[in-house]
């Protein structure tokens, strides 16, 4: 395969997706002409070059440069979970007037909300704070446009309700001292590093934090401790 071809087969893969539609639309996003774009695609040498190549890959970000360049390893920079009819979020919560959708990947920033693969226990939310790391993809599934942002899960403690590997929706509680609802499920970050993806009981003062999996013990802890406070919207069962 040449680098037209595989050029063609990007674009392919960007229209499948529904990242773009046209030779316009990739050029807006690259920052490029219509006519350069539809040149390349057809081949012209003088157009296609490296450089033009590796604007593409960095526009497309999904897109693997070393691929494109040089046919190296896959044409996909991750491996992404393939959404499809069954990748339905499960509703964590208070679900009523929710109608579930399938989730879609996107890699245009406008559509969806951020996924990042990385597990909240892990220290999710420090990579959340660093300005250069970028989200995999955007997932795309009304309602939960509205959550903040989508991430992994890690452990056994809430099974079956959130298993180890499955992709969870948070919703950042701006107050979680005084809005925390009894019988919800919260990522919750505190002071002494403790990251833990919980059921919730407010007791005024403290709260206790409650596992679905029964093998494990409830912990109650002072508010005060309290960093970061994420609720738990939806849960899609990668497997």
């Amino acid at each position: 395969m040449n680098k037209t071809e595989r050029l063609n087969k990007a674009f392919e893969f960007l229209r499948y997706e529904g990242i773009v539609k046209t030779h316009q639309d990739v050029a807006t996003i690259m920052g490029a002409t219509r006519q350069n774009v539809s040149s390349a695609l057809n081949g012209n040498a003088k157009v296609i070059t490296d450089s033009f190549l590796t604007r593409f890959a960095n526009a497309f970000r999904q897109i693997s440069l070393p691929w494109l360049l040089y046919e190296e390893g896959a044409m996909l920079n991750v491996a992404t979970p393939e959404f499809n009819s069954e990748n339905t979020p499960q509703v964590l919560g208070n679900a009523e007037n929710v109608t579930e959708q399938p989730a879609r990947r996107s890699y245009d920033e406008r559509v969806g909300v951020p996924y990042f693969n990385i597990s909240f226990e892990m220290g999710f939310d420090l990579m959340l704070n660093d300005q250069t790391v970028n989200p995999e993809y955007m997932i795309d599934c009304q309602p939960y446009n509205k959550c903040d942002v989508w991430c992994n899960a890690r452990g056994d403690s809430m099974l079956p309700t959130i298993s180890s590997g499955d992709v969870i929706a948070l919703k950042e509680v701006r107050d979680p001292k005084s809005c925390l609802i009894n019988g919800d499920i919260y990522a919750i970050v505190t002071t002494n590093e403790l990251r833990t993806i919980k059921r919730v009981k407010d007791n005024g003062e403290t709260i206790t934090l409650i596992p679905d999996n029964k093998d494990y013990q409830e912990q109650t802890i002072n508010k005060e401790l309290l960093l970061k406070v994420y609720r738990v919207i939806g849960c899609l069962k990668m497997f």
